[in-house]
């Protein structure tokens, strides 16, 4: 069962913006909102560990492997992804 929340009225004005971060308290929603809302965005969880592991050790082939347009879930895994 899908619960609406309030975001997805304004999802489509937010496009324009080319990062947009979504937080809030465990368990809320927060990953299955953008599974949703996704679109022509690929869905990457650094939840699995290869995506992870490579996010960790080699950012650059991370995002040659996965090029944008992204969702990136979990990404406090792999802060290396936005040094610099």
């Amino acid at each position: 069962m899908w619960i609406p929340r309030d975001l997805e009225a304004v999802w489509p004005e937010a496009g324009r913006q080319p990062i947009r971060i979504v937080t809030g308290v465990r368990q809320c929603g927060k990953s299955s909102l953008l599974e949703r809302l996704g679109g022509e965005y690929t869905f990457v969880s650094l939840d699995d560990l290869q995506n992870r592991q490579l996010a960790q050790s080699d950012p650059a082939l991370f995002f040659q492997t996965h090029p944008g347009p992204l969702i990136l879930d979990e990404v406090q895994h792999a802060p290396q992804l936005f040094s610099n």
